[in-house]
């Protein structure tokens, strides 16, 4: 079998990463994930297969206390791709996600 590469249909391209991350969920505890890679409109995280997580919840990197809202674009046992549903928001502009990849583009 043979793998081929598909062409980056992304706007912005993606940046490979290992970082520590928490995925929020209203009141329940709080789910420990890594993220594999990130850009400015989302990120490709890994969790404990069998957690079950919903279409859209909040993403924390390691301790910060900002995050970001995130839809699941697409997923599988123990990963998902998720969208920064707030990436138009002149709020967000300065977070932890835009401080990681300004320093990974140095």
């Amino acid at each position: 079998m043979s793998l081929t590469h598909r062409p980056e249909r992304r706007e912005f391209g993606r940046r490979a990463a290992r970082i520590s991350g928490w995925i929020h969920i209203g009141i329940q505890p709080r789910i420990p994930c890594i993220v594999s890679d990130i850009s400015p409109k989302g990120a490709r995280l890994s969790f404990s297969p069998g957690i079950s997580i919903p279409d859209r919840f909040v993403l924390r990197l390691g301790d910060a206390v900002e995050g970001r809202l995130c839809e699941v674009r697409h997923g599988h046992q123990g990963d998902a791709g998720v969208q920064f549903v707030d990436t138009a928001n002149s709020l967000t502009r300065g977070t932890l996600v835009e401080r990681v990849l300004a320093w990974w583009t140095k």
